[in-house]
């Protein structure tokens, strides 16, 4: 079952889930879901409408728990549906695609009916026709704007009330219940109006049935531009998935087994098979691919799903696909018989044959899925003031409106101000009101956080880099300290045999390595005891035997000792053999001389940067040692640089720990460019994660930013919390860089846990960053994305927080005792608007994103050995000012449009003798000046307003 969790008594449920506006709605889901006693965990998201539910099986069958989870989110009015974890997106592109289409025919008609009013208020200012009374007083314009402000309230009002009432008996106040509460107002004051007309022949001139369609049109248009680019952001992971190919060339009735490695002979074998006539194919929907199928992939096609080349047809026998999709590696990738392959990798060059070995929920592409979707439901520690915001917002702001309308009320009706610009004092008041209502915005802060965490987990997907979680992303851009393991992190992970040394039985000495019989029988013994080894020393002894033709002996049974070595009884009464580190071996060594001349060999081989691998045998009860191995693994080619940046640019300490002895790591360390107090050696698995913790309550803490204090002021939690409970947080944020089992403590143990991509399933499982490519660079790559969507959050929480403090006192009428400026609904609409969608194009910016480059000692040609791509990191504050200075345009404009609308406009004062005006706006990009003139063709005096923006 796909939807299985780690846990064998724990299920994953992901659920879909349609309505949501804004986080109030999502957080309304996500605590009614967690108070049912079988669900352990649950995570809601409105940006992707989905929810993850993770449940204990103690109330039923599964069934019965999904249907109780369906019915939860039914009663609180929104809709809910069961997804299926697999490699098709699990639903959300189409509810999103959905999502789209339903704001644009809503849009749409919410522009049938408002257009003509405008329309018909712009042809009636001279024609005698629609001003004429038509019935009860009523003028034929008065009764075409009320039929078209009714439709408007069935077609469009009608979608925000219903989601309002529904939210109003689930308790669940958010932004529907403002709009509708702002255009009920509007159109049943408006409604009145006209009754009043009828029945009393009064006035009908403060009728506002165009006031609540353009409220309507803008909100809607608002929801639609905000739906339409959360779509784009989510859409990084379906572009993905849809280039997988669908049907795939496999090779009839050939099977191999893949768990058994390809050999010389089965290569040999492929390339006959293909070049044969007499062979059969036949193309198969790749939905039907099974493990062990060998499948054809020819020039320019796709890898149909993950496996192995088994044959390059080239004949150099190897193959470059390109990996971009997957990895974000521009380059073709060289492949040969054994190398892994990625589904959706594009074959370059001649047809190779692949042996598949994992298909569907299991391929690597699904899981890059799963991760990055269920890393976009997990919720950054900030999130939680936005929650916060949300469950109190909609409350307070009716309640402020109440206040407002109140107190204009009492002002208008005493006569403490003498300018109702031609309205009664109910109206004159109920307008602020309205506008506070419609003005303030709930959405900009909830989709601060999850379009920020979407797109910055898209973009490092995109890049072989698998976040997984708002909550890493935000610890990632605070880490202080790097802790890198040593073998197959920092070093290639590719370890060679270059000393084997053996032993005399009989004296105390070495003997030379030409001697056949002891040195096979030493590397016989050896690789018996490793053979089923996953660490990469024990991998290079084994390949030296196969190398030498030295078959492994039988073996009973085998005990692996974490961080020290291996022991082995051999079958048919050999004994029994210990491969280990010197500390290990020479404990249970009978003879006192061989341990001194061990320890003299490996303080030789230390010295050279080698690690010392000893071998005893066992025989009557009595331990003599065989050997010594001289093991040496290069430091990777990036890693000098990539730590020289991480220090330099990035503020980060870095550590190296390693099990290995403290002559070799200092050696290695050398030659990477680490300080010996920057090396800690000897350590045991567990050590290590005593290590992390130690570093977690008083390792060096970098001082705090500006916009860090405001980050911990926003969030509930001053600092993240470590993933362990005995874990106190009084000293620095710690990342762990490892790849094998013996890291996975460490990793689960460091608040941010980052596993080479290459490394053991149990590291990557542990660790909450995954690098596909296993390029140390990236590690850099994701601490600075981490920082710039941690900027990005802040960012937005800092706009809509400010945007929501500036205009809710302008549209309570703050600036009208002194100017007589005021935000009319209409305006206030198209402001509410503008918040959500300027916050999900701010997080959109993201993708425009670009990575430090640091170049390896290989593909270092000039002096400077890295650049922290100061093109990436000005791109990024150039788009940030572009858009300041975008937005500083957009509020000048339209505070000086208001200024124009509170006026000039008609319905303000309809007594008044206005004149014609022509409005003109120019400008000067020389000078960045910009003039909005009025140009009066009555008797009054033309008017200039200048703005000029530095």
């Amino acid at each position: 079952d796909d939807d299985d969790d780690d846990d064998d008594n724990q299920k994953v449920i992901y659920l879909g889930v349609e309505g949501m506006s804004c986080a109030a709605c999502s957080s309304k889901v996500e605590r009614a879901l967690k108070k049912l006693e079988f669900v352990d965990e649950a995570a809601v998201s409105s940006t992707t409408h989905r929810a993850k539910v993770i449940m204990n099986e103690s109330l039923g069958s599964k069934e019965e728990s999904e249907k109780i989870l369906i019915d939860t989110i039914h009663s609180l009015g929104f809709k809910g549906w069961l997804q299926k974890k697999n490699a098709k997106g699990m639903g959300t592109e189409e509810a999103s695609a959905a999502e789209v289409q339903s704001w644009l025919n809503t849009v749409i008609m919410a522009a049938l009916c408002t257009v003509p009013l405008f329309l018909i208020k712009l042809c009636s200012n001279n024609s005698a026709f629609w001003k004429q009374d038509f019935v009860c007083a009523l003028s034929r314009q008065t009764l075409f704007e009320a039929l078209l402000g009714v439709l408007t309230i069935l077609a469009v009002g009608s979608k925000f009330a219903v989601n309002a009432f529904r939210g109003i008996a689930t308790g669940n106040w958010g932004m529907d219940l403002l709009v509708t509460t702002a255009t009920g107002i509007i159109f049943g004051y408006s409604m009145l109006t006209l009754f009043d007309c009828c029945l009393n022949e009064g006035g009908h001139e403060h009728a506002m049935f165009d006031t609540a369609a353009t409220l309507l049109l803008f909100v809607s248009l608002g929801k639609y531009l905000e739906a339409a680019a959360k779509k784009k952001a989510s859409g990084a992971i379906a572009a993905l998935l849809r280039m997988q190919p669908k049907y795939a060339v496999v090779l009839t009735d050939v099977y191999h087994d893949p768990l058994e490695e390809l050999s010389e002979d089965d290569e040999h074998f492929y390339r006959t098979l293909v070049s044969s006539s007499d062979t059969t194919t036949s193309v198969r929907p790749c939905a039907e691919l099974r493990p062990g199928d060998i499948v054809l992939v020819e020039p320019g096609g796709a890898a149909p799903t993950d496996g192995i080349v088994a044959a390059s047809l080239s004949a150099r026998r190897e193959a470059f696909l390109d990996e971009s999709a997957m990895t974000g590696e521009s380059l073709p990738v060289r492949k040969v018989r054994g190398d892994s392959v990625f589904g959706s990798s594009v074959n370059r060059s001649s047809a190779f044959v692949q042996l598949i070995t994992q298909t569907g929920a299991k391929s690597a592409i699904a899981q890059i899925a799963r991760i990055v979707q269920d890393a976009q439901l997990a919720k950054a520690p900030v999130q939680e003031y936005a929650d916060a915001v949300a469950s109190v917002f909609t409350p307070a702001i009716l309640t402020l409106a109440l206040i407002t309308f109140l107190f204009w009320y009492f002002v208008a009706t005493t006569g403490m101000i003498f300018s109702l610009d031609a309205r009664t004092p109910f109206l004159f008041a109920l307008l602020f009101g309205v506008s506070v209502v419609v003005v303030a915005c709930p959405c900009a802060l909830g989709l601060a956080t999850p379009t920020a965490v979407m797109c910055g987990t898209a973009v490092g997907a995109s890049r072989g880099i698998l976040i997984k979680g708002g909550d890493v992303l935000e610890q990632a851009g605070s880490v202080d300290v790097v802790v890198f393991d040593k073998t197959g992190t920092l070093t290639t992970g590719k370890p060679k045999v270059t000393d084997l040394i053996p032993f005399s039985r009989t004296c105390s000495s070495e003997i030379d390595a030409s001697d056949d019989a002891s040195s096979l029988f030493l590397l016989r013994c050896a690789a018996s005891a490793e053979l089923n080894s996953e660490h990469p020393v024990g991998k290079a002894i084994v390949a030296l035997s196969h190398e030498r033709s030295a078959h492994s002996f039988p073996v009973e049974s085998s005990e692996t000792v974490p961080g020290q070595g291996v022991t082995a009884i051999l079958s048919n009464g050999l004994g029994s053999v210990c491969v280990g580190s010197l500390n290990m071996v020479c404990e249970i060594l009978d003879d006192p001389k061989q341990s001194d001349l061990i320890a003299q060999i490996a303080a030789r081989l230390r010295r050279e940067a080698k690690t010392v691998v000893v071998c005893a045998h066992e025989e009557k009860k009595k331990w003599y040692a065989l050997g010594v191995f001289g093991i040496a693994d290069a430091p990777r080619p990036e890693a000098k640089h990539t730590l020289a940046a991480l220090q330099k640019y990035l503020k980060c300490q870095v550590r190296m720990l390693t099990g290995d002895h403290e002559t070799t790591a200092h050696a290695i360390a050398k030659q990477i460019g680490l300080e010996p107090n920057s090396v800690v050696a000897g350590v045991k698995p567990a050590e290590k994660a005593a290590y992390i913790s130690k570093l977690q309550r008083i390792g060096p803490k970098r001082p705090e930013s500006v916009l860090n204090f405001f980050g911990n002021c926003f969030s509930t939690k001053k600092k993240p919390a470590a993933r362990t409970q005995n874990t106190t947080i009084d000293g620095c944020i710690v990342a762990m860089v490892g790849d094998g089992v013996n890291d996975s403590p460490a990793l689960a143990t460091a608040h941010v846990g980052i596993a080479i991509g290459g490394g053991t399933q149990v590291a990557i499982e542990a660790a909450d960053v995954v690098l596909i490519k296993s390029d140390l660079r990236d590690i850099l790559v994701t601490l600075h994305l981490a920082q710039v969507v941690k900027r990005r959050v802040r960012f937005n929480f800092l706009w809509a927080t400010c945007y929501n403090l500036m205009l809710i006192p302008l549209a309570a009428g703050a600036l009208y005792p002194t100017t007589g400026t005021r935000l009319p609904p209409a305006a206030a609409a198209l402001c509410m608007a503008f918040s959500s969608v300027s916050v999900v194009c701010s997080s959109l910016a993201l993708k425009l994103y670009e990575p430090p480059r640091i170049f390896s000692d290989e593909e270092n040609h000039s002096a400077a050995s890295f650049n922290i791509n100061e093109d990436g990191t000005c791109s990024w504050l150039r788009t940030c000012i572009k858009n300041i200075r975008f937005k500083c345009r957009i509020w000048l404009f339209a505070l000086t449009g208001i200024h124009f609308y509170s006026k000039f406009d008609n319905i303000e004062n309809p007594s008044a003798d206005h004149h014609d005006s022509d409005f003109a706006i120019s400008s000067n990009s020389k000078d960045k000046n910009f003039r909005l003139s009025r140009t009066s063709s009555g008797s009054g005096a033309d008017e200039t307003y200048g703005l000029n923006l530095v």
